[in-house]
């Protein structure tokens, strides 16, 4: 087993003399020490640490510097950094400019046994981390090798046999029967058909690339979009995908709604994937002529967001086991893409600190509610 790399940018002459004269959990780390800014950057470039433990308080040290150099210089931006931190020191200008470029801050002063013991619990937890993620991969691997396969080639199979059809009816010899007359109709049914189709793949694609970014996604990443991005017209995006649906899909008496505003912090190409994919699901899975009942309000300091359908609804087994690419009873229904959808909806409402639900009942219908937090200005 490789012992791991791990530089230490300090100039505490009783923290090194206790690193180097000890044997504790020595087979496990190799230290490298560098107490000036210039024997770091040759050592870190020379060696490609594992970790990296920098004192922000040593000799001419420009922190600022030294992260752009492992971030930009090296091209790593997975080198971990924990800073060494006096705890009378903890609250000090210095460390609160240099929190947000490290990955963690062990209290000092600290010999060397103890500071043997905070990284190897440190190396345990980035194990646990890679392990999940791991697990996440393959069950994600599993999923789509067991659903896209069938996915796929049913929209394929569409667009191939409309296509030879209308090339078959296009290429009639009419010199030999020329009596023979193109269907019109036919022909624009067959491309309606070929469209929806490729349509329907592009979606399911671009829904696949969304739901692997999802599940590697880090917490920290889902803070910045928190901070970066502001919706303040809601009300209008779930009304233009009200209309949008009304009139493709020939329901515009069917869906009932009264939609209030409010400023929310997340992206719009994420919020607008969640009503959206919350709304088809409605109207895929009800009957033409039962009512659809889109709601949304402020409530407790959220923004509440209803929809209900009368439709086939589902039992409490498959509430249970709601996840991507499972769809029930796919061959009585016939419909395609649902799971995904559902799962996709649920995952973007969850990172942004809302909370998804879902009420059931066979044959009855279905209403899922989500709450997202709101933007007080």
């Amino acid at each position: 087993m490789l012992k791991k790399k791990i530089i230490i940018f300090d100039n505490n002459e009783d923290l090194i003399e206790s690193i180097n004269s000890s044997s504790y959990n020595i087979d496990d780390f190799t230290f490298f020490i560098a107490n000036d800014f210039q024997q770091a950057r040759y050592l870190t470039k020379k060696n490609l640490p594992d970790l990296l433990l920098i004192s922000p308080f040593i000799n001419n040290f420009e922190g600022t510097d030294f992260f752009q150099y492992i971030r930009s210089e090296l091209y790593n931006e997975f080198i971990p950094i924990i800073l060494l931190v006096p705890k009378n020191k903890l609250d000090s200008e210095e460390i609160l400019g240099m929190e947000q470029n490290a990955d963690g801050i062990i209290h000092t002063p600290i010999n060397s046994k103890h500071l043997s013991e905070k990284i190897h619990n440190y190396f345990l937890k980035i194990d646990k981390i890679k392990q999940k993620y791991e697990e996440q991969i393959s069950n994600l691997k599993g999923s789509i090798s067991i659903a896209l396969p069938h996915e796929f080639r049913t929209s394929l199979n569409t667009i191939l046999g409309y296509s030879n059809a209308i090339y078959d009816i296009t290429n009639q010899k009419f010199d030999v029967n020329p009596k023979v007359l193109i269907d019109i109709n036919e022909i624009k049914d067959m491309s309606k058909a070929i469209v929806n189709a490729g349509n329907y793949l592009s979606r399911l694609t671009e829904n696949i690339i969304l739901y692997t970014k999802l599940q590697l996604i880090h917490p920290s990443e889902t803070n910045i979009e928190i901070e970066k991005n502001r919706i303040y017209n809601s009300k209008e995006i779930i009304e233009e995908i009200i209309y949008t649906f009304q009139n493709d899909t020939n329901r515009k008496n069917d869906i009932i709604y009264s939609i209030e505003n409010c400023i929310i912090g997340l992206p719009y190409y994420h919020f607008h994937k969640i009503i959206f994919e919350l709304i088809e699901n409605a109207i895929k899975f009800s009957v033409f002529s039962t009512p659809i009942k889109i709601n949304s309000h402020i409530e407790n300091n959220l923004y509440k967001i209803s929809i209900f359908d009368s439709g086939i609804g589902m039992t409490a087994e498959q509430l249970e086991n709601v996840g991507a690419y499972k769809q029930f009873d796919r061959n009585y229904y016939e419909q395609q893409g649902a799971g995904l959808g559902l799962i996709l909806a649920k995952e973007l409402v969850s990172i942004y600190n809302g909370k998804f639900e879902i009420n059931s009942q066979l044959n009855v219908g279905t209403e899922v509610i989500i709450y997202l937090p709101i933007i007080v200005i």
